[in-house]
Order: structure tokens, then C-alpha cells, then sequence
């Protein structure tokens, strides 16, 4: 089952690509990776647009989510290797913050 119109359109907004590097990319998928990357289109839809951080004793933030499914489907489709972290400067800033910060005490 390939990968439909629509289902393309959205995986080019993941992967910051264009559509017509999807359609190429897309084409050498399994029929697995498709349904992989089928169920990571439904999870972006319901995050695509919270962009809700708590902090403290809850850590609800939907840009790991969206980090991951960034890098599942680029890869899956073959597209090199780029740091979705460096698309969001304030992103970047905290999770450098937060790596530094752990290692300490």
C-alpha cells in the first residue's frame, strides 16, 4: 500500500522537504515502513499545533515528539542527516541547557 497524495503532502511538511524529493524518496519504501510512517502522520496531526511546554513536576512537551518523528521518517526515507533542533534557535538553547545542566549535582 503506498503512501497516498495526502499522506505525502504531510510527510514533506515533517521532513522539511519538498514534495517531489517525497514522492522520489517514498517510492523504494516497504509496505512497513509505510504503515510506520502511516502511524507517525497520525500522531503529528494531533500534535502539529501544541506547542505547550509545562516545566516542574510535569514535562509536557510535544517538540520530542515532533523530533522524533522528524528523524523516523527522514530516515526511513533515506534523506541525510540534519538536526531538527537547529529549525527552532529557542529549542536548541534548551536542550543544550538541559544537557549541560544534568550533568551537574
Amino acid at each position: 500500500m503506498a503512501l497516498t497524495a495526502t499522506q505525502k503532502v504531510t510527510v514533506a511538511e515533517i521532513v522539511l522537504e519538498s514534495l517531489a524529493t517525497v514522492e522520489t524518496a517514498a517510492s523504494s519504501l516497504t509496505a512497513e515502513q509505510e504503515t510506520s510512517i502511516g502511524v507517525d502522520i497520525i500522531l503529528w496531526g494531533t500534535i502539529r499545533n501544541s506547542h505547550v511546554k509545562l516545566n516542574g513536576q510535569v514535562d509536557f512537551d510535544n517538540a520530542r515528539k515532533r523530533a522524533g518523528i522528524f528523524y523516523r521518517i527522514r530516515n526511513m526515507l533515506g534523506l541525510p542527516f540534519v538536526l531538527f533542533y537547529e529549525l527552532n534557535t529557542q529549542e536548541a538553547f534548551q536542550l543544550i541547557e538541559l544537557e549541560v545542566g544534568g550533568n551537574f549535582g
